[in-house]
């Protein structure tokens, strides 16, 4: 782990997960730059997410969490539904970019729900009500969202070439 700027520190996924823990454990938000395309475009590569832990009761369909691949590897997906095992609470989690969702995600390895999202500058929350009923949209539509996305962005650059 080494200091990049004083607001900025690179590290490993070990050095990340362990830090993740220890700021969401000590009640404090989390932020950190998005890597990847997974869940494009409602999450950017280079996005900045702020992340806070919940209790599992306020974990809802269509939050994007935080949670634990395998071993000290995190990933921020979205909840599709959630498993109950008897007192057990468990997640099925997918991003918005990939066909199949990640399977079954058990409460122990969500670290915590992403609360907002800052691009260019403009940080957006995503608990307000109309955020929440999006996010919700978008699970419900988890299974044709890939092919959807094309389309969207399709129609996107024809209305705008349309406006020039």
């Amino acid at each position: 782990m080494h200091l990049v700027s004083r607001r900025s520190i690179e590290c490993d996924d070990a050095e990340f997960d362990a830090l993740a823990q220890a700021i969401l454990a000590g009640g404090l938000t989390l932020r950190f730059r998005a890597k990847g395309v997974c869940m494009h475009p409602f999450v950017r590569n280079g996005d900045l997410l702020y992340v806070q832990a919940v209790a599992l009761d306020r974990v809802h369909i269509g939050d994007l969490v935080l949670f634990r691949i395998a071993g000290s590897k995190v990933a921020v997906h979205r909840v599709l539904r959630r498993k109950r095992f008897g007192e057990e609470i468990a997640f099925v989690v997918k991003g918005d970019r990939v066909e199949r969702p990640d399977g079954i995600v058990p409460a122990e390895n969500v670290l915590g729900v992403v609360i907002a999202r800052e691009r260019d500058g403009v940080k957006i929350n995503l608990t307000t009500p109309a955020r929440r009923l999006v996010k919700a949209g978008i699970a419900w539509l988890s299974p044709i969202w890939p092919v959807v996305i094309p389309i969207v962005g399709r129609l996107r650059s024809i209305i705008v070439k349309g406006r020039n």
